[in-house]
């Protein structure tokens, strides 16, 4: 079954405004559209939309709405049995909480989304996940790295 016409519309000038930087009109369209995908009960169009808003969020360093709605877009992902949507859903929850400093839930997000692209054969977000994971478990051990380093350097100048 083909979208509405009218989600399509509100989804398309979202994407556009968000493109231009007016993220406030943005969410007003992309709002629209999940309202259009609710009352037609397509799960399709809610899974896009709620991950738009979710972008829209993460994009205005809105940590909580960014999350409750990529929460959202990767239980309808999921749902769907999409495979490609749940692998970004779970980059894109990686991501926030990589933004959020919270490393170890990042890290879970994105060992989580190594598996789905793993076992999807999805090589290039593979490498992507394998990239990511490198990076945040580098910065969960940072301080802790630091700080052997500051004892260390703390010790030898005591000799």
């Amino acid at each position: 079954m083909c979208p509405p016409p009218q989600f399509v519309a509100n989804t398309n000038i979202g994407v556009c405004h968000a493109l231009l930087g007016d993220l406030v009109v943005a969410a007003h369209f992309h709002q629209d559209a999940l309202r259009t995908a609710i009352r037609m009960q397509s799960f399709s169009g809610q899974s896009v939309a709620v991950g738009n808003l979710g972008l829209l969020a993460y994009r205005q360093n809105d940590m909580q709405t960014a999350q409750a709605c990529l929460e959202q877009h990767l239980q309808l992902t999921q749902s769907l049995r999409c495979v490609k949507g749940e692998s970004n859903a779970w980059l894109l929850l990686g991501s926030v909480s990589d933004a959020e400093g919270d490393y170890e839930k990042a890290i879970r997000y994105f060992e989580e989304g190594r598996r789905v692209a793993e076992s999807n054969g999805m090589v290039g977000m593979l490498k992507r996940f394998n990239c990511l994971l490198g990076v945040v478990q580098g910065k969960n051990g940072l301080d802790a790295h630091l700080e052997r380093l500051v004892k260390r350097a703390t010790a030898n100048a005591q000799l």
